[in-house]
């Protein structure tokens, strides 16, 4: 029995105290059955025993809705009984059993599939599914681009999302999180809880929290309670507060069996490519036994400076060696100034040029004869340096395209001819 049980039947009890002794029925009955032979001619008729027997039903069924109404009244009024606060009330969102599922979005992926021809763009979507056994902190996520899986984790890995797999949840348990303030996330107002953890750096460096002044902010549905977004931050070496990009949440719950949260396997694989020799450009489809393709002697300020045939390999991953398969790759190099513009080309599908699979590059599905794939994992940190990653697969060779911009990307690819 809790506390408020306890005082609630104390109340009751004060209100309508058992009585001290109860009647007599039968000695009541025996009685009257008595007089009833002693006076025939007194009788009870039908319809008065039957409001009697109602009367006493009526009575005993306003006894009951009064100790009902009662009960309901102290719960109402009695100062014992607080309402939910806002952290528990977004703990209870979650759910309390052990494994913890959720599937996130990261903010600036900036990934885009763009038909070189017309131009038209049709964005990709990155998404995240974790999963956590809060009793051991036994944590993986596989990473999908537009439903294809492409990368997966286990344990570390992307700073922020493993802080808000492995602290969100505890930290509203433990009474760790606050309320600091309010926004309003696509219409919807919410609160922004935060938390503390770990030290941490944001990928590409350029912020740097010290440890001790590093917290997750989770911005939190005000009326459904479900967090919508999280993001990093915390005191930089300058003094000042740094947020890293916000990863949306699209869900979040928990249950009680671990297969029905645990992502399926995904076996990752990686590669490498080592140089055998620098070649001219106009001996690259000789070496590769297949016909090579470039953009010129010069593109768009960017000169050709050197053709390297190389040995391009894929693995499985963290073990890199031996080589699942292996062939031969040409890397066309451009510069302008401290700039650098390569292009990485091969019959085959190899993970050390970024396809893993002869049907997926590591930015998810090969797209369609004509397109190219374009992303920039670093644009949602830092604008200074951002490199963007072209794929595309076309006349027999697997490219990929490393530029300083966007643009020269696509120009890059556009500007593709057999080479002499």
């Amino acid at each position: 029995m809790t506390e408020v049980d306890r005082k609630t039947g104390a109340a009751l009890q004060r209100l309508h105290p058992e009585p001290s002794s109860l009647p007599d029925w039968d000695r009541v009955l025996r009685r009257v059955a008595s007089q009833r032979e002693q006076a025939a001619e007194v009788t009870v008729p039908e319809p008065l025993r039957s409001r009697r027997f109602l009367s006493h039903r009526l009575v005993l069924a306003l006894t009951v809705a009064t100790v009902a109404l009662t009960t309901v009244t102290l719960s109402l009024t009695a100062p014992w009984t607080g309402g939910q606060s806002f952290i528990d009330k977004a703990l209870a969102a979650i759910g309390s059993d052990r494994y913890v599922h959720a599937v996130v979005e990261p903010a600036g992926f900036g990934g885009v599939i763009v038909d070189l021809k017309s131009g038209r763009e049709r964005r990709l979507r990155q998404t995240i599914s974790y999963w956590l056994d809060s009793k051991t902190q036994a944590y993986s996520a596989l990473f999908s681009v537009n439903g294809v899986a492409v990368d997966s984790e286990i344990a570390g890995g992307e700073p922020a999302l493993a802080a808000f797999a492995r602290g969100y949840r505890a930290a509203l348990r433990n009474s760790e999180a606050k309320v600091i303030g309010e926004t309003t996330v696509a219409g919807h107002k919410a609160k922004i809880i935060r938390f503390t953890i770990f030290g941490f750096v944001l990928p590409g460096g350029d912020h740097a929290y010290t440890g001790g002044n590093s917290f997750e902010d989770v911005a939190v549905d005000a009326r459904t309670y479900r967090p919508l977004w999280f993001r990093q931050g915390g005191k930089q070496q300058d003094g000042t507060t740094g947020y890293g990009p916000q990863t949306k949440v699209l869900s979040i719950s928990s249950s009680s069996t671990s297969t029905s949260a645990e992502p399926k396997p995904f076996v990752q694989l990686d590669g490498s490519a080592t140089t055998i020799r620098a070649i001219a450009p106009t001996d690259a489809g000789k070496a590769l036994g297949h016909k090579a393709l470039w953009p010129g002697w010069t593109l768009n300020g960017f000169t050709f400076r050197a053709a390297l045939l190389q040995r391009v390999t894929t693995s499985r991953y963290p073990v890199v060696v031996p080589a699942l398969r292996s062939g031969l790759g040409v890397r066309l190099i451009y510069r302008h100034g401290t700039q650098s513009l390569t292009i990485s080309e091969a019959p085959t599908a190899q993970a050390g040029y970024g396809f893993p699979r002869p049907t997926r590059s590591f930015s998810g599905r090969i797209p369609p004869t004509g397109s190219i794939t374009l992303t920039c994992p670093g644009c949602a940190v830092s604008s200074a340096f951002s490199p963007w990653t072209g794929q595309l697969h076309t006349s027999g060779l697997y490219i990929t395209i490393f530029s300083p911009t966007r643009n020269l990307a696509i120009a890059t690819a556009r500007a593709l001819r057999e080479l002499p």
